[in-house]
């Protein structure tokens, strides 16, 4: 946990994605073996059970489990230590569903704000504003296995653009 510098997290689902992200973020820049396992429990639909890695990832997993037991409260601490101990691998795939839930009602939620973002007004909020789209895009084709046509995200895009842009845009294309 050397220089990571993480908030601790309560098992609010709206703290979620940018905690976890600053989690991962640290967990990366300390031990890259790590973290590629944490995306596959992640992705996997099944229980991760980290008796079936070798020995070193084993001790990895549990001084995960250890970080993770340091950084979480309430909610998130219960899911935790609802994990036999030494299990980070898994309390961190726990965590992630918690936060990830994929029901139809989050793919919904989702393809909702991927297909109708507020309206930038001015210019000057244009980069972040993509930034933002382009994370939901990543997410729902992460999480929830959907990938929107290339016309309909041209045309979501342009439509959330300010008016001078889309102009520009109408008058331009070919």
């Amino acid at each position: 946990m050397k220089n990571m510098k993480v908030t601790e997290f309560d098992g609010n689902k709206e703290k979620w994605d940018e905690w976890s992200y600053n989690f991962m973020s640290g967990i990366r820049a300390q031990n890259i073996e790590i973290y590629k396992e944490m995306i596959k429990a992640e992705e996997n639909k099944n229980d991760v059970n980290d008796d079936d890695y070798d020995p070193r990832m084993s001790a990895m997993s549990s001084e995960l489990y250890d970080i993770l037991s340091q950084v979480c409260r309430g909610t998130a601490l219960a899911m935790v230590r609802k994990v036999e101990e030494s299990g980070g691998l898994r309390a961190w795939q726990k965590l992630y569903q918690a936060g990830n839930p994929r029901t139809m009602a989050t793919s919904i939620q989702l393809l909702g704000e991927v297909t109708r973002p507020p309206q930038v007004k001015v210019i000057a909020d244009v980069e972040a504003s993509i930034d933002k789209w382009e994370t939901s895009l990543q997410k729902i084709r992460k999480e929830h296995e959907e990938e929107l046509p290339r016309t309909l995200k041209i045309a979501v895009f342009t439509n959330f653009m300010p008016i001078s842009i889309q102009e520009f845009i109408y008058v331009n294309i070919t």
